[in-house]
């Protein structure tokens, strides 16, 4: 697994800021503007984190998650969605549907990177203990 993170957004400015930040974490990020999209490139390469901006029309970022939880080489990769509110039941979905940390707008960069080492650490720690 690379350090490689899909975006999938629709938002421009929100790439183009999640972009430059979380290249300053040393993280590659590649922006997608659909949900089949990230998913064609999840099994061409599989990320070491996905970031779903969930305020997209039309599309349910969501069953980007799950699907990477379905699949082997992706079931473990981190996922950040960024949600429309943190009302309890919005981050109960989230994180039913395989998400590890939520957010809200407005976004921080540096809160999203802090939280995909955490998440990646946590996870290199249980497979080297297992």
């Amino acid at each position: 697994m690379t350090n490689r993170i899909l975006l999938i957004t629709d938002d421009s400015p929100l790439a183009a800021s999640l972009e430059a930040q979380l290249a300053l974490w040393g993280y590659g990020c590649l922006t997608c503007r659909d949900a089949s999209e990230a998913l064609r490139q999840a099994a061409e390469e599989p990320p070491l984190a996905v970031v779903v901006d969930t305020d997209m029309p039309r599309v349910d970022v969501l069953d980007v998650v799950t699907a990477l939880r379905q699949h082997g080489p992706t079931s473990r990769t981190a996922a950040v969605a960024i949600l429309p509110s943190l009302a309890d039941d919005v981050v109960e979905l989230a994180a039913g549907r395989g998400c590890d940390r939520v957010t809200s707008r407005p976004v921080d960069p540096d809160w999203i990177g802090g939280e995909i080492d955490r998440i990646a650490a946590r996870r290199h720690e249980d497979r080297s203990a297992a």
